[in-house]
């Protein structure tokens, strides 16, 4: 199986690249450490239509919300369960999107939300290169999100 190109059409993302200075963004971050792999994924949670349109377009441009934000909304794995609760409570046809932050590059900014707490925005269009797994969008018994593999 061939390599994806980046998004720019450069050679594929290295997964093992140092973290770029984040470290007054991210705490217990320092500059020089290494990107944890748990912490190059974030993901998205999107209706089935806005997921079925990316996949036709190659990219996405965001929700309405989105769109009047000004940013792509993300959350990570700890963050994905309370999104969930406060912006889809109800829904049904969801999907959930990982996506792999390495390959948006400095699109990608950790800005304060919810209760001050970082959350991963895409300033610009998410590609759906960037995504690597896919799933409709499962509750546990527990209340937790199941993740896509």
């Amino acid at each position: 199986m061939g390599s994806i190109a980046g998004v720019d059409g450069s050679a594929p993302p290295r997964h093992d690249i140092e973290a770029a200075d984040l470290s007054g963004q991210i705490p217990g971050l320092r500059k020089r450490d290494k990107a944890p792999m748990a912490g190059r994924i974030a993901y998205k949670v999107m209706s089935a239509d806005e997921f079925a349109r990316m996949r036709r377009e190659h990219e996405f441009h965001g929700s309405a919300a989105d769109i009047a934000d000004g940013f792509i909304h993300l959350s990570t794995a700890e963050q994905l369960a309370a999104t969930v609760d406060k912006h889809f409570h109800g829904q049904a046809g969801l999907v959930v999107a990982a996506i792999d932050l390495s390959c948006l590059r400095d699109t990608v900014k950790w800005e304060p939300s919810r209760g001050g707490e970082l959350f991963p925005h895409v300033h610009g269009v998410l590609p759906m290169a960037a995504v690597v797994a896919d799933c409709p969008l499962e509750r546990r018994t527990d209340g937790s999100v199941k993740l896509p593999d």
